[in-house]
């Protein structure tokens, strides 16, 4: 589900790519991983108000918090 309905495709262990896929009937959506490589994953995927998908990725863990857009 999370490959081909989300996008996201882990690459190891510790490592994944998130390609979004949003389907059309949905604004947005938040996964939440408690325990991936050692870190708490977030990822929300939305789209904006010019139909643009926007991805942002928050690791945290024992070394702090990291945020990706």
């Amino acid at each position: 589900i999370l490959e081909g309905l989300l996008g996201i495709t882990p690459t190891g262990f510790h490592s994944f790519t998130v390609t979004p896929r949003l389907p059309e009937a949905w604004s947005e959506y938040r996964l939440r991983f408690t325990a991936f490589g050692g870190r708490g994953i977030s990822i929300h995927v939305r789209r904006d108000e010019q139909q643009q998908v926007a991805v942002s990725v928050t690791a945290s863990g024992a070394g702090g918090t990291s945020s990706y857009s």
